[in-house]
């Protein structure tokens, strides 16, 4: 087998890894729920943690694909770009894209729709019984606040509270009418209103 051929099929080989690492970033979109052909709206909400997060895994994926091609061409042929080596790369990645990759992302999907269903049912397990408890204390404290002798102390103190503070209005008034003669259009005896 000569030089070339070898080379050649390492190169579809690195494109089959660089497909196993696109993978992994697109189940980390997965996991975080976002979609990569919409990254921008939700809802008519512009999503920028998610513009920022595509972004950012495609600019790692490219950085580390032009690392290890890079590193793949000095290794098998003394840093001299061959055709065949793109080639086959590309190659490698559309043939594990197409096959296992699409495969991976269907079996991920579901497994983390999965682990996000059986969040939301244990979660909503868990708090059911502080729900039931709140609805009933709600509907308790209710039931109270509509007896009759119960309206008529809500009645009689907020009868009380604003006693209280029309007695403050005119302790107020009261003090300043010693503190300066008496109040007349807004002004103190005595002196000339504008």
């Amino acid at each position: 087998m000569t030089q070339a051929a070898i080379s050649a099929a390492l190169s579809v080989v690195l494109g089959i890894a660089m497909g196993v690492i696109y993978d992994l970033i697109r189940f980390s979109r997965l996991v975080l729920g976002i979609d990569a052909r919409s990254p921008f709206k939700k809802g008519g909400q512009k999503r920028i943690f998610g513009y920022v997060f595509v972004c950012l895994g495609d600019l790692f994926f490219f950085v580390v694909l032009t690392v290890c091609m890079c590193v793949f061409f000095f290794l098998t042929g003394d840093g001299r770009m061959r055709s065949y080596g793109l080639i086959g790369a590309f190659l490698g990645f559309l043939l594990y894209y197409y096959t296992l990759g699409k495969l991976f992302i269907a079996v991920s999907a579901f497994l983390v729709s999965l682990f996000k269903r059986s969040v939301k049912y244990v979660l909503a397990l868990f708090a059911a019984p502080f729900l039931y408890m709140y609805e009933l204390v709600k509907k308790t404290v209710l039931q109270i606040l509509s007896f009759p002798i119960v309206m008529n102390f809500v009645k009689r103190y907020n009868t009380y509270i604003n006693k209280c503070k029309k007695n403050a209005a005119h302790r107020a008034r009261s003090k300043k009418i010693k503190k300066g003669g008496c109040v007349f259009n807004g002004g103190t005896h005595g002196e000339k209103i504008k």
